[in-house]
């Protein structure tokens, strides 16, 4: 079991041979380190770049291929565990991008070129989840001329493209669930404070735990946890007691080991306002 605190704001092998990109990467920024970046043409049909992921946690890929009209090339990672299949370049020049969650330590991604195509450029990057929130938002015209935010309309913007996370108001068919599960993406249920309020009982980490394990993020297998919202720090003697059995709660979670494969989000507003 992980929990955060989250702000948001939002083949043919004729020949075969290996690069490596340095151990710790080029740190960009705060949140991106680039671990392979190569700007020339790939001679070989084949070729393995092997990196090292920093951390359990995302990498970016993006690759450039001219392959005429009839060629190919697939960038396949880890091909000795499970022939991964990224990118599937086809039809003519392009470029692609994709994310992968990894774990920490050292892969390879593997290009394949067939039938003319070949690579002209490979990035790749560790990179943070890149949460959107949320699908099936009903927003009020007033505010948003564009409810609701189903699927469809999320891809007509590109977004689904650039993140690796979604929050999921309401379960959109549009969207290919096993797909995106499939590339190893997370999908968030919505869980909140006032779900525990109803339960008109004394507030209790129990109490807490129990909304939190029964919510769909949790129980259903396609989805991967919960977003928990939302956790202030405005001072009060209510939240002076209320986090002490939050802290119980997540305290229960981390260390249990029936949800070790899913996470919990809290959402937190204004933190640092008070102690508790």
């Amino acid at each position: 079991m992980r929990y955060s605190i989250i702000c948001m704001t939002l083949f043919a092998a004729l020949s075969i041979c290996s690069i490596s990109a340095a151990a710790e990467g080029k740190v960009l920024n705060n949140l991106v380190t680039e671990l392979i970046n190569v700007q020339s043409q790939q001679e070989e049909p084949q070729k393995d770049y092997t990196f090292t992921n920093p951390r359990d946690g995302w990498i970016f890929i993006s690759s450039t291929v001219s392959s005429g009209a009839g060629g190919t090339a697939a960038l396949v990672i880890d091909p000795d565990s499970g022939n991964d299949t990224v990118t599937v370049h086809e039809g003519g020049d392009s470029v692609k991008e994709a994310m992968r969650r990894l774990s920490a330590g050292e892969h390879t991604l593997s290009v394949r070129c067939e039938d003319g195509a070949s690579l002209q450029g490979l990035i790749v990057r560790s990179i943070p989840e890149i949460i959107h929130a949320s699908v099936g938002y009903w927003t009020r015209q007033v505010i948003s001329t564009h409810a609701p935010f189903t699927w469809e309309f999320l891809e007509a913007a590109r977004i689904p493209e650039n993140i690796n996370v979604v929050l999921e108001r309401h379960r959109d068919m549009g969207m290919d669930v096993k797909k995106w599960r499939s590339e190893g993406k997370k999908i968030l249920g919505r869980g909140t404070i006032h779900e525990v309020k109803a339960l008109g009982e004394t507030l209790t980490a129990d109490n807490i735990y129990k909304v939190w394990t029964e919510s769909n993020g949790f129980t259903r297998d396609d989805m991967d946890g919960i977003m928990f919202d939302e956790l202030d720090g405005y001072p009060s003697p209510a939240n002076t007691a209320q986090y002490a059995e939050y802290n119980k709660a997540a305290k229960r979670l981390a260390e249990g080991t029936k949800f070790r494969n899913k996470v919990f989000y809290p959402y937190c507003n204004v933190i640092y306002r008070s102690e508790p």
